[in-house]
């Protein structure tokens, strides 16, 4: 049974941002490239010229060393919001963040409070971002602490009165299936964008133009941002999904041993650590265990979940692979020197140690400079990696101990790619990898767990959770294949099961929030499409844009049981805060509980002139619930709102102010 989950057409139907910018504010970026637009700052101050990384801030302002340094910036027009990029040096421990102050007239300051983004990388990017301020506000002044407070950073761009950046309604993570991401920024004004496919949305050809809720059906890597009109963009937000099905029972597969080795301590053993390390260099790897998931029906896709992330002083990106190792190994006793994986060795120029002999822990040595695994104290360089004390499996690579038999299960393939990924520098978050073929070929050999190696040919360090890390441990997953309903995105027509006078269009995607997709008139007459179902169809949505000088009327549905008789289906149509090029987006719903129809006909409306003014962008049948109604009623204790939805047995949740969502829609006081 699939989850409904409805989010507030509230956050939809009212402006994806709140209180913030004023419109018409100025907005001003500082690059830091000299001080010409700082007000006023203490003269032990610096600039410096870092061009190598990161790219966005080339050039940054660096403190003495004294407490108390700042730098002020003074604006025209009120002051609502700022946003300022701050660098974190990876081996300077606790951050000593700055604090922030405004004020109407630069002598009398106030406090202010600004939320907090931690952005990941090598540096350990951080981002400082404040709206709804005083609204006589004219100064900002950011004051660094005294360094008792912890490390200053160095700060990067500042922008005053721009675009905050996306906030999503739903934190990154493991979700239930079917969830529903609703994207808003403080910022009035602003263009939403986001991209699926890894792409940066500030720039991207494929970025989207947010419009409505969107459906988690499948692994999601969500960023986003947010445009005002002629200044840069926002910082890009970064949220990863997995969902989870509805019924998981038997469906998850946990990891019961994991480790990894390196070749720089060739005998070490690290089955019993925290966090799992991948780098080229000395030739890190992972190795896990799992049982597999008890169900995996036919059509289901089954895949390994891991916790991390990439952050180096090489600043290259990593490039992450996983392999099917044979299981005769086991974490107490899993080193460099007997790891069931031997295809790395010339796969990735991991050379093996010149000398096995001698003691466990007495000849590793410590890390080469650029090597460094920062935040993972070590009371000796001679530990094997930095302060993750190594378990004695014995004295010598040779013996019984350390023999890796391969598994005498017949028929088996090990050794072999399953699966690839590359993983840029950022915060943390789920990564995903396909293990369906894999799965199923254990199964047909009876077997009930397998095993894996991850490699990484880069010398961008990774970082994952172990068994031992309790909520961001390994795992697999068996999600059951999705055979209701689809989305089309007009990319093509093979979804489409007849038409008439329409034709393709991707031309100006910007007009049209990113779509390079949609369907337009040939000619002023009606156009229309029908698309077929297997099933009944119980739900529509689709996204079309207007022409808003063309005028014209509402695009109309009709829904059919044989595709011959055709009786109206009632939409409603939400204005979709799309504005470019003067056209309007538009997300039109519907829901029909009748029997038996499997045909959609979507006409698009005849009109005096310009055929192309009435464009359809995207068609999604019996995937969607119907957004949530608001009534409210007067009573003698006060104003009652009720939430409900047109779409059977759909679990209304709501969310009052910053809070988390509740369950429940009735009697709201």
């Amino acid at each position: 049974m699939l989850w409904l989950l409805v989010c507030s057409l509230l956050a939809m139907l009212l402006p994806m941002s709140g209180r913030g910018t004023a419109a018409g504010a100025a907005v001003l970026i500082d690059d830091l490239t000299d001080w010409s637009k700082v007000y006023d700052r203490s003269d032990s101050l610096s600039l410096r010229s870092f061009p190598d990384y990161p790219a966005e801030d080339p050039t940054r302002a660096v403190p003495g060393g004294s407490g108390g340094e700042y730098v002020t910036y003074r604006t025209k027009d009120p002051l609502r919001s700022f946003a300022v990029s701050a660098y974190y040096s990876p081996a300077g421990g606790r951050h000593g963040h700055p604090t922030f102050y405004v004020s109407p007239d630069g002598m009398t300051y106030s406090p202010v409070t600004a939320s907090v983004y931690e952005n990941g990388g090598y540096l350990q990017a951080v981002s400082y971002e404040a709206n709804r301020l005083p609204p006589d506000a004219h100064y900002l002044q950011i004051r660094y602490n005294a360094r008792s407070a912890g490390e200053p950073p160095t700060l990067g761009k500042v922008v005053l009165n721009g675009p905050g950046s996306v906030q999503s309604s739903l934190p990154g993570g493991l979700v239930p299936y079917g969830s529903k991401v609703v994207l808003r920024s403080e910022t009035p004004g602003v263009t939403i964008y986001y991209t699926t496919d890894g792409s940066d949305p500030r720039s991207s050809r494929t970025r989207r133009h947010y419009g409505g809720p969107i459906d988690v059906l499948d692994y999601m890597e969500l960023r986003t941002c947010a445009v005002l009109t002629g200044t840069a963009a926002s910082r890009v937000s970064l949220y990863r999904y997995v969902p989870l099905p509805a019924e998981d029972e038997g469906r998850i597969g946990q990891v019961f041993e994991d480790g990894f080795v390196d070749s720089g301590v060739p005998q070490a053993v690290y089955g019993q650590t925290n966090t799992l390390l991948l780098k080229k260099f000395r030739s890190r790897e992972a190795y896990l265990k799992f049982r597999l998931p008890e169900v995996i029906g036919e059509g289901d896709t089954v895949t390994l979940q891991v916790y991390g992330y990439a952050a180096d002083s090489s600043r290259q990106p990593a490039a992450l692979k996983l392999y099917s190792v044979s299981p005769a190994w086991s974490e107490g006793t899993l080193t460099y020197a007997n790891k069931p994986l031997t295809v790395t060795g010339s796969a990735y120029g991991a050379a093996p140690p010149s000398s096995v002999g001698g003691t466990v822990y007495g000849g590793s040595s410590p890390p080469s400079v650029g090597d460094e695994v920062y935040g993972q104290s070590s009371s000796s360089t001679t530990e094997a990696v930095y302060g993750q004390q190594p378990v004695s499996g014995s004295s010598t690579v040779t013996g019984a101990a350390y023999d890796p038999a391969p598994s005498t299960v017949t028929g088996m393939t090990y050794g072999k790619l399953l699966d690839s990924l590359t993983l840029d520098y950022g915060p943390s978050g789920w990564l995903q990898f396909d293990i369906t073929a894999y799965a199923r070929e254990a199964r047909q050999h009876g077997l009930t767990e397998i095993s894996l190696a991850l490699v990484n040919e880069t010398d961008g360090m990774t970082f994952l959770g172990s068994r031992e890390s309790g909520a961001t441990a390994p795992f697999l997953l068996s999600s059951p294949q999705v055979k209701e309903g689809f989305t089309d995105g007009l990319e093509t027509t093979g979804r489409i099961h007849s038409r008439s006078n329409v034709y393709l269009t991707g031309t100006d995607p910007d007009y049209y929030g990113g779509d390079t997709g949609r369907l337009a008139r040939t000619s002023t007459a009606a156009g229309w499409v029908i698309y077929r179902s297997d099933e009944d169809i119980r739900s529509v949505t689709m996204t079309v844009y207007k022409y808003v000088a063309a005028g014209g009327d509402k695009f109309r549905l009709y829904g059919s049981k044989d595709g011959t008789v055709y009786v109206p289906i009632e939409a409603e149509a939400y204005g979709t805060n799309s504005s470019a090029g003067g056209w309007l987006g538009y997300l039109y719903e519907a829901v029909t509980s009748e029997e038996g129809i499997r045909y959609l006909k979507i006409e698009l409306p005849a009109s005096t002139d310009k055929p192309w003014a009435s464009q359809l962008a995207e068609v999604t049948l019996n995937r969607s619930t119907a957004s949530v109604q608001l009534s409210s009623t007067r009573t003698a204790g006060g104003l009652v709102a009720e939430l409900s939805s047109a779409a059977p047995g759909a679990a209304v949740f709501y969310r009052l102010g910053g809070g988390e969502p509740h369950p429940g829609a009735h009697g709201l006081p």
